[in-house]
């Protein structure tokens, strides 16, 4: 029989490139980090991509579209999450903002069988696009998700490389 060929050598990895007030915002965090991971089994440094993707860490964030804090929630999405974990919203308070967003990270692995790459899909554009782009038999995510996938994905690995979640 043929030999199998080599697996294709990985690209090199660049990991992110931070800034010691990005850094010292990254760190202040991590108990909340820590304390998300362990209360909805997501792994930390997930969060801290996730994080880092939406806000550089930068708990006043918001974008055009109207999503606000660390973890850059919609409005409805903020409320519908502060009522699941029996809060008030506080979206730019950096505890809130990473409860509420590591819950809803939680709901979508759940919903999607752990899949990271679905459920990271899901979180950048809500469950029904997923469930839409699913029933439509599409297999090529679109690229501006491919694109935020991977930036939280290269998030996830530096953080891992720096120690974190270092407490």
């Amino acid at each position: 029989p043929e030999p199998e060929p080599a697996p294709e050598p990985e690209p090199d990895f660049e990991p992110l490139k931070l800034n010691a007030e990005q850094l010292a915002r990254a760190r202040k965090v991590q108990p909340l980090v820590v304390q998300a991971s362990e209360d909805f089994g997501v792994d930390a440094n997930l969060i801290n991509g996730i994080i880092w993707s939406e806000s550089k860490f930068n708990p006043k964030a918001r974008n055009r579209s109207g999503a606000k804090g660390l973890m850059q929630l919609m409005p409805i999405t903020a409320r519908g999450m502060a009522k699941k974990l029996g809060r008030r919203v506080r979206v730019y308070d950096p505890e809130f903002s990473i409860q509420a967003g590591t819950k809803l990270l939680s709901i979508m692995l759940e919903r999607f069988d752990g899949d990271v790459e679905l459920a990271l899909f899901a979180f950048g554009r809500g469950g029904g696009r997923v469930r839409g782009w699913q029933a439509n038999g599409e297999t090529e995510m679109p690229a501006g998700v491919q694109k935020f996938i991977a930036k939280v994905r290269r998030g996830q690995k530096t953080f891992e490389m720096l120690g974190f979640p270092a407490v």
